[in-house]
């Protein structure tokens, strides 16, 4: 057989071989060679995979916002400090160096997250856009809720999204779980709390002296723009920040 021929054959074996593996991988992902369940477990881990990538990644996206604006998604005054709208966590008390504490309590933090996540995770998930991908029959969809629970070095999401995969008389649902988010902010809140608390009762805060007391867990930067103070805290384990401001009093404002 003439060299050309031989390798006209062998291209077309190839061209054969690789359609029937095409084939047995669009039958499979079908679910023909896999018993029901067996599939629709499989596929529902892929489901799984996704809502929690997207809740991961939602957290993250309100937690470096809010963070680095006080704790607030849209602080009602704030100072504008590299960008950020940063919230006056403690705000000024004329005619003395005490300010009064306006520090976020961690439910409404959480209730922040809670609502932004409920609002974001659906269209990150996108069930619908699913369907053709995961070959399924059908995908029924569920309403998403959470809960979250901010803990010194990381946020639990208490996730109830009971996505609902069926093939034939068989179906399968995503049960109630937990995600857990690597986020330091329940570290950074309690030191803030402190830095606030020293603010509003004495009008000072010695960054050092503290720094050394937590075995330099969190780092502490002060930044003195006039006529405020901007506390900047980086968790030295994460790189984690979270900035606030605390309002101070201008000559003008004294006359």
């Amino acid at each position: 057989m003439p060299k050309k021929a031989q390798v006209t054959a062998f291209i077309i074996v190839g061209v054969v071989l690789l359609i029937i593996v095409a084939l047995i991988y669009a039958l499979r992902e079908s679910g023909t060679f896999v018993p029901t369940q067996e599939f629709l477990g499989l596929k529902l881990n892929y489901v799984k995979q996704k809502v929690d990538s997207c809740i991961n990644e939602t957290t993250h996206e309100f937690m470096n916002k809010v963070s680095m604006q006080g704790g607030i998604l849209e602080p009602a005054t704030y100072r504008l400090y590299n960008g950020y709208e940063v919230a006056y966590l403690c705000t000024d008390i004329p005619e003395t160096d005490l300010c009064l504490n306006n520090m976020q309590s961690l439910a409404n933090i959480k209730t922040q997250l809670e609502n932004y996540l409920r609002e974001k995770v659906p269209s990150c998930v996108n069930v619908n856009g699913m369907k053709k991908k995961l070959f399924f029959p059908e995908i029924k969809d569920a309403r998403f809720d959470v809960k979250a629970d901010i803990l010194e070095d990381k946020i639990i999401l208490s996730v109830s999204y009971p996505i609902t995969l069926m093939k034939k008389e068989t179906s399968l649902s995503l049960e109630d779980h937990d995600v857990a988010v690597k986020i330091p902010f329940g570290r950074l809140y309690d030191v803030t709390y402190d830095i606030i608390n020293s603010e509003a009762t004495t009008g000072t805060f010695f960054p050092l002296v503290y720094m050394l007391a937590k075995r330099g867990k969190v780092e502490i930067y002060k930044d003195q723009p006039y006529p405020d103070k901007v506390y900047v805290l980086t968790d030295a384990e994460t790189g984690f920040k979270f900035q606030f401001a605390v309002e101070g009093e201008s000559e003008h404002e004294m006359v």
